[in-house]
């Protein structure tokens, strides 16, 4: 039955995207039938107000302002990047920040190392943090910045391999620690403009974004483009409800987008990746930003 009602919704949906009337097109994945107690269990981000915005980030980004930001960046073009994840879980758990704040070391770890990308363990900070991860509690990318900080490294997900669930025991080994940031850093809220000269000058960015609508779970690239704008989601703080990895920006037939990284699969999307229209905090994007330090 619920299969049937979103084949409908895709199905109208894409007929008014070939028609001009959307700005991208919807398609099924693995997700298109999941039950809505399912599809909560892909979100989890809830706002780190206890840190201090900005952190160590308010000198780097004075410099920074000064700079003139190129036209596009995509990281996707780097090598940092580690192949797309799945985030699903047997139970209910919320770990989409965990996930993005791990794609985040793996990419910074790399930028930072100058070495091939290598992929890090979800699992590790699962098994062995106090995220209040499970029940509908959540956290986000920058608590787990400071928790990781506070340890002695995050290992290889090669040596602590993602299970889909909770583990009953912590299994970590600090001697095969490979990532350490210095902590974390909340960039200024509510400014797209330190946004970008982050993603143009520093780093792929964190951010927030409400991604309970139908039409962000079925996302799909489109032949012609597939800007997704939503007017439908909410913007507002309160409503952030999961995490993506910015890695990137660009424009498209005179509109601006971030390129983001979610952590459902390769069937969601463009390949793991979409594209989301900026400057407009779309869905909230750009309200609440973090990157590691290091």
């Amino acid at each position: 039955m619920k299969f049937a009602k979103n084949l409908r919704i895709i199905d109208e949906h894409n007929k008014r995207f070939e028609q001009g009337l959307e700005t991208f097109k919807m398609g099924l994945n693995e997700m298109s039938d999941w039950t809505e107690e399912e599809l909560r269990g892909l979100t989890g981000f809830k706002q780190s107000r206890d840190m201090v915005p900005m952190g160590n980030l308010s000198h780097i980004l004075k410099n920074k302002m000064r700079l003139k930001l190129p036209p596009s960046i995509d990281y996707r073009t780097k090598g940092i990047l580690a192949p797309i994840k799945h985030q699903r879980f047997q139970g209910e758990c919320n770990i989409c920040y965990i996930f993005t704040a791990v794609s985040a070391l793996e990419a910074y770890t790399a930028l930072r190392k100058k070495k091939t990308v290598r992929a890090l363990s979800e699992q590790n900070v699962m098994d062995c943090s106090e995220m209040e991860k499970c029940m509908g509690n959540g956290g986000s990318s920058a608590k787990v910045f400071q928790w990781v900080a506070n340890t002695y490294g995050l290992m290889a997900e090669s040596d602590y391999p993602y299970k889909e669930k909770d583990n009953p025991s912590c299994l970590y080994d600090p001697k095969k620690a490979i990532a350490k940031p210095d902590g974390g850093a909340i960039l200024p809220y509510n400014d797209e403009i330190a946004l970008k000269k982050v993603l143009a000058f520093i780093g792929p960015v964190c951010a927030s974004i409400h991604a309970s609508d139908l039409s962000f779970v079925n996302y799909k690239s489109g032949k012609c483009g597939s800007i997704y704008q939503n007017r439908n989601c909410s913007s507002s703080l309160l409503a952030m409800d999961h995490e993506v990895l910015i890695v990137g920006y660009g424009e498209e037939r005179g509109q601006q987008y971030y390129i983001i990284r979610n952590s459902w699969g390769r069937t969601w999307g463009e390949n793991g990746y979409g594209r989301i229209l900026a400057n407009a905090f779309t869905c909230g994007i750009g309200r609440e930003s973090s990157i590691p330090l290091m």
